[in-house]
C-alpha cells in the first residue's frame, strides 16, 4: 500500500471537497483489509468518497472490492 499518510491526506481532501465534516484519522492495516478509524460516523455518501480515493492512493486495481465491515 502507498504511504499511509498520503492515504489519509488525500481521503481527507476529497471529504473536503464533498463538504463534509468527516475525517479520517488513520489507516491502519487489520487482519485481511484495513481498519480506517473517523471522527463521525460514516453516512453512505462520504464512504464512496473515501472509496475513490483509497482506489486512487492505495494502488487499488478497478477491480479491487472496497467494502465496510460494520458490526
Amino acid at each position: 500500500m502507498a504511504n499511509i499518510t498520503s492515504v489519509v491526506e488525500f481521503c481527507n481532501k476529497g471529504l473536503v471537497k464533498a463538504y463534509s465534516k468527516l475525517r479520517v484519522e488513520f489507516v491502519y492495516k487489520a487482519w485481511h483489509g484495513m481498519f480506517i478509524p473517523t471522527n463521525f460516523v460514516v453516512l453512505i455518501v462520504e464512504l464512496k468518497v473515501i472509496y475513490q480515493w483509497l482506489k486512487k492512493t492505495a494502488g487499488f486495481s478497478e477491480t479491487t472490492e472496497v467494502k465496510p465491515h460494520l458490526p
